[in-house]
């Protein structure tokens, strides 16, 4: 029987970083809070596509009312004093200028 002497002394325990100088290796802690923070960053950026998101869609449902305000005001002949509120609202303004963002 053989026996082989190997020696298990110097093994690195991070075989990917074992050549890496002192400022590229991060110990496991070290790429932890780098992965944390890294995190932290992309949630503030989600949350403030969400808030722009929110704004965009409340800005749409405001006017989507008052489309539907117009719409009706056009289509019901009985009040003349509905007119002067839609010219009030929207004015002499070309359609689709009210779309704008």
């Amino acid at each position: 029987m053989e026996t082989f002497n190997v020696c298990y002394r110097y093994v690195f325990h991070c075989n990917q970083h074992a050549g890496a100088t002192g400022e590229d290796y991060l110990t496991p802690t070290q790429r932890a809070h780098r992965q944390v923070k890294n995190l932290k960053y992309f949630l503030q950026q989600a949350k403030k596509d969400l808030e722009q998101k929110d704004s965009d869609i409340l800005k749409l449902t405001k006017e989507v009312v008052e489309l539907r305000l117009y719409k009706a005001a056009l289509s019901s002949p009985e009040d003349k004093s509905n007119s002067r509120l839609t010219s009030h609202v929207w004015g002499n303004l070309p359609l689709g200028s009210y779309c704008k963002f």
